[in-house]
């Protein structure tokens, strides 16, 4: 009986060390996500180096070439700002014509964008590109995987619905963790009345895919990351996911995606595709990419695919 006694006890011991060993886990991770951008990470001077540098894309020549206006306006969730930069594609004189707002990546702001918008500007859109939370001259704290940020886009949305003619069209384009913001949005009102089609690069679905491995110690560290982020920011990952805000869209929806792609691999992003179940949907499918460089990789096949979506919904809306 009191070998049975210290049996039981030693087992206990161990769970007790097990838990507290994968609860730090689960706090590390929360704590390495809650704030994966920061505004010094993500600042103008970051981004322009890695455009320069990285991708071998003239920043100066591209803001010499469009007329662009600095603005910003208030979140209405919470008291930051969300700058960002207003760009006229040459053909329009004012924010009445056909608009797409471009929503970055994870440790991007709203000049990552820039290679990208180019292309839109060239076929006559204006752009909007802002910065996320957390992101270049965006203050709002924490990163929450597209969740608290779709507020942001939804407010842009906003804005832009505003200043255009009754016959422009509005587009929304989302790269990774942009895109998971863009799909968070998807099922609210403002989007549903005034988005005409939505452009996602390389999306994110399901923040929970990316915590753990299959492994119940994985799903274990997953499981404690999930508690501190309900405990302290009143978020899960329930939240986060984008199924069931996309689920039921009747928007147009086109998806580039990789299948050298190991952030989020081609079978995440088929969810994504196969989860929209009402509306017009396209797949553009590359072999060779990394994550997010489906455009600099290929950037006649990419502009050739925009140019034949978006002038479909053109003609469409005549």
């Amino acid at each position: 009986m009191q070998r049975g006694k210290k049996i039981l006890i030693a087992v206990i011991c161990i769970l007790i060390v097990v838990l507290g060993i994968q609860m730090h886990a689960g706090y590390q991770i929360y704590q390495n996500n809650c704030q994966r951008a920061t505004n010094e990470r993500t600042s103008d001077e970051v981004l322009v180096d890695w455009l320069i540098n990285d991708k071998n894309y003239d920043v100066e020549t591209f803001r010499a070439s469009y007329q662009n206006e600095e603005i910003a306006i208030e979140s209405s969730l919470g008291t930051h700002s969300i700058p960002a930069t207003y760009i006229y594609a040459p053909s329009n004189t004012d924010k009445t014509g056909h608009t797409i707002i471009m929503v970055h990546g994870l440790l991007g702001n709203r000049i990552s964008n820039y290679p990208v918008a180019e292309m839109f500007l060239k076929q006559g859109y204006n752009v909007i590109t802002y910065d996320q939370r957390s992101s270049g001259g965006n203050l709002a704290p924490h990163t929450t995987f597209g969740y608290l940020e779709s507020q942001d886009l939804t407010d842009y949305i906003a804005y832009a619905d505003k200043q255009m003619a009754s016959d422009g069209l509005l587009g929304v384009w989302g790269q990774s963790f942009g895109a998971a913001t863009v799909q968070n949005a998807m099922n609210e009102k403002i989007f549903e009345e005034a988005v005409d089609y939505v452009v996602l690069d390389c999306p994110m679905g399901d923040m929970a895919d990316l915590m753990h491995d299959g492994s119940i110690w994985s799903k274990m560290k997953s499981a404690f990351a999930n508690l501190f982020f309900k405990i302290n920011l009143d978020f899960s990952y329930k939240d986060q996911s984008v199924y069931p805000q996309i689920a039921d869209t009747k928007i147009p929806v086109l998806i580039a995606c990789s299948e050298s792609d190991e952030a989020f691999p081609l079978q995440s992003v088929k969810r994504i595709y196969d989860g929209m179940k009402e509306n017009e949907k396209e797949l553009f499918i590359v072999e060779d990419s990394a994550h997010s460089d489906i455009y600099f990789d290929h950037p006649k096949e990419y502009t050739q695919t925009m140019e034949a979506f978006l002038e479909k919904h053109v003609e469409k809306n005549k």
